[in-house]
């Protein structure tokens, strides 16, 4: 299933994102910060499993406009393992600072 969800405070160079989610995890929200030396992701992950799920890890795709793969960044659940149907918190530092970049794709990944 892929969503696409509107950014909030995104830089220029990032001005769409889409979520895909997994058979077991669903970000239900998300927003992009811009910092000083790095950008950051913040958002709130589900399990929709019917078991809970340990080692999520939320990976963020960066691409530039010919949608091409920059580089991958990585973030975790703050709560882990996640109960069934709770939801965690979760963050992602963006230490890329190139100006090709013009979209991103964000994964939840973890399994029961």
């Amino acid at each position: 299933m892929v969503a696409a969800l509107t950014v909030v405070a995104a830089p220029a160079y990032a001005q769409t994102g889409e979520v895909t989610n997994s058979k077991y995890l669903e970000i239900i929200e998300h927003r992009y910060r811009v910092g000083e030396s790095s950008d950051t992701i913040t958002g709130t992950v589900k399990n929709i499993s019917t078991e809970e799920v340990s080692s999520i890890t939320i990976y963020l795709l960066l691409y530039d406009k010919a949608n091409q793969l920059i580089t991958i960044e990585t973030g975790y659940a703050d709560i882990t393992p996640l109960p069934s149907q709770d939801t965690s918190p979760f963050s992602i530092n963006v230490y890329y600072q190139g100006n090709d970049m013009n979209h991103y794709v964000m994964l939840p990944g973890g399994i029961p």
